[in-house]
């Protein structure tokens, strides 16, 4: 694209695109004439003139502004051009954990497990805080992230990870509310009590942590399916294989410290962020001190970047000269970093959806629940069986014309009189 004002920025290219928002790389000029970078996330056009979705939008960005920690993404400023609100954050050179898997076992067989335990105990730090966050009169702010995924954690070339896209976050004082029956984040991450509809609170957000973990530990998808409800069912009820039956050679404190966090029962998880990152930071010592752990800081986690993705850092940075000399032409090569922040590159994994009866009406997430809502039959291929008693589906049969029945109906009365009468007689 070519390079188009936008208030005080000026959109340089076009990053991503998903369901609801687009995504721009831009530039801004600060004080002293310093450009700046930024990325620019606005409401697609035909959402832009629905007022729930600019509700949601508006929610996004308040919750975002409330967070200010090296290991979430810095949100600039919330602001409207155009009659269109955008929200303006950081611009990260980097990519996402889901590119780096998809790097790391193409070239070295998966990501090392000691750089695992240090991205993932950084992912910690920054969910803590959210976690912890208050509002200005000392309330708590109740941050549940509800879509915690490789492709919302962005890793920066000079090692540092960040959690990015509070879009569907749960938070004290937002103005939409989930709707009965949706089911908010990834598939392939979602939580039990996700599944099941069941009030959430942080330890959620460490159980899909876990599975990100675990996929890191193994190369491998952990409840990834072929159908929504087969990766639903998985999360609800399949056995979660141990890394170790998986891959050769992990270490023993980081199964367990993996298989803590995927417990179904969040009682028996970690309490708090805190909790797993203390362990996984034990561990990491541990190791360096018996001499088999080399990655430990983003210093470590930025030299092996270098190492194992140096060409794609300079091609990056080739592209940002071109930016700044007026040259580019084409896709910008920064969209690892960026996924569409609300459709990753999975379409098939994504929720919210409404596949499903809400399943615990008094225990919504964040919403007054209206009475039960009857679904329409699904098809086979989808229909659920062996529901864990928890749930219930109320299935609506497929319309058919009335006489097919009276007439079955007539039969069963005829027949029921002829057994009545031939046994009295």
């Amino acid at each position: 694209m070519n390079p188009q004002p936008f208030g005080k920025y000026t959109l340089l290219a076009h990053i991503a695109t998903g369901g609801m928002a687009e995504v721009t790389l831009a530039r801004t000029r600060g004080a002293g004439g310093i450009d700046q970078l930024a990325v620019i996330k606005r409401l697609i056009e035909p959402l832009a003139e629905d007022q729930r979705y600019v509700d949601m939008f508006l929610d996004e960005a308040k919750i975002a502004a409330r967070l200010s920690h090296q290991n979430i993404v810095h949100v600039l400023e919330l602001g409207q051009q155009d009659g269109r609100y955008f929200i303006a954050m950081e611009f990260l050179a980097g990519l996402n954990v889901s590119a780096l898997k998809k790097k790391a076992t193409e070239h070295l067989g998966g990501v090392p497990q000691d750089l695992t335990a240090t991205l993932i105990a950084q992912a910690c730090a920054g969910l803590h805080y959210a976690h912890e966050r208050r509002l200005p009169d000392g309330r708590p702010l109740d941050v549940v992230h509800r879509d915690v995924s490789p492709q919302n954690l962005v890793i920066t070339y000079e090692g540092l990870l960040k959690l990015v896209d509070f879009g569907i976050a749960k938070a004290a004082g937002r103005t939409t509310n989930t709707d009965a029956g949706m089911i908010k984040g990834k598939f392939a991450y979602l939580s039990p009590e996700q599944c099941r509809h069941e009030r959430i609170d942080r330890r959620s957000d460490l159980f899909s942590l876990g599975i990100v973990m675990w996929e890191l530990l193994t190369a491998k998808r952990l409840f990834r399916r072929r159908a929504h409800y087969a990766s639903y069912r998985a999360i609800l009820e399949d056995e979660i294989p141990r890394p170790s039956d998986v891959k050769d050679g992990l270490d023993a404190a980081y199964e367990r410290i993996v298989m803590r966090a995927l417990e179904r029962d969040r009682q028996r998880r970690y309490a708090t962020a805190e909790e797993m990152h203390s362990d996984l930071e034990d561990q990491l010592h541990r190791r360096a001190a018996m001499g088999v752990a080399t990655v430990l800081t983003r210093r470590d986690v930025a030299a092996f970047l270098e190492q194992n993705l140096g060409e794609q850092i300079r091609r990056q940075r080739r592209f940002l000269e071109q930016l700044a000399r007026g040259e580019v032409t084409g896709p910008a090569p920064v969209a690892e970093a960026y996924p569409p922040l609300d459709a990753d590159s999975d379409p098939e994994e994504q929720a919210p959806t409404r596949m499903f009866e809400r399943f615990n009406r008094d225990t919504a997430v964040d919403a007054n629940p209206p009475a039960p809502v009857e679904l329409p039959a699904p098809r086979m291929s989808e229909a659920p069986s062996n529901l864990p008693p928890t749930q219930s589906v109320t299935v609506v049969p497929a319309p058919t014309s009335g006489w097919p029945w009276v007439v079955l109906v007539a039969a069963i009365v005829l027949g029921v009189a002829v057994v009545w009468f031939v046994g009295g007689s």
